[in-house]
């Protein structure tokens, strides 16, 4: 028998969803930058003088990251009312942007490179921890 409400709550669930996934994915891509970026530095200098001077690497990357949070956790949260999801994205989201924009606009005048790069790191790791969360919370709503 078709429900158009139930199928209206699967098309929802699966938008939520794929949020969730894809901010995975973007902080996993930052996560990996930040961390890579040391060793990148160590065995291919002209390589790292090319990831350093791209200022900009990290302004589109926030430009990415911000909108899929933002949808993501608040979809997310919509369904489980968990603010722990919440917090661990703004902690995230204010961790990387505050690294992104010091090292793509006010060029590293804050804090040293290698503090930018663990800001950066640590706030990936709350984005992926806070999408795992909302993952997690979304589907035990929709499974009771």
């Amino acid at each position: 028998m078709y429900t158009p409400d139930l199928h209206e709550n699967t098309r929802q669930h699966s938008h939520r969803r794929w949020f969730d996934y894809l901010g995975i994915g973007l902080s996993t891509v930052c996560l990996i930058h930040c961390l890579t970026l040391p060793l990148t530095i160590m065995f291919a200098p002209f390589v790292a003088s090319w990831l350093l001077n791209d200022q900009f690497f990290h302004t589109y990357l926030l430009a990415f990251i911000l909108p899929v949070t933002i949808l993501a956790f608040i979809a997310g949260w919509l369904r489980h009312h968990s603010h722990v999801v919440l917090v661990c994205g703004a902690i995230g989201v204010t961790l990387v942007s505050v690294a992104a924009l010091q090292a793509a606009w006010l060029d590293h005048s804050l804090f040293s490179a290698s503090m930018e790069k663990l800001l950066a790191s640590m706030g990936g790791f709350m984005l992926i921890l806070g999408h795992l969360l909302n993952l997690r919370y979304t589907k035990r709503v929709s499974t009771d």
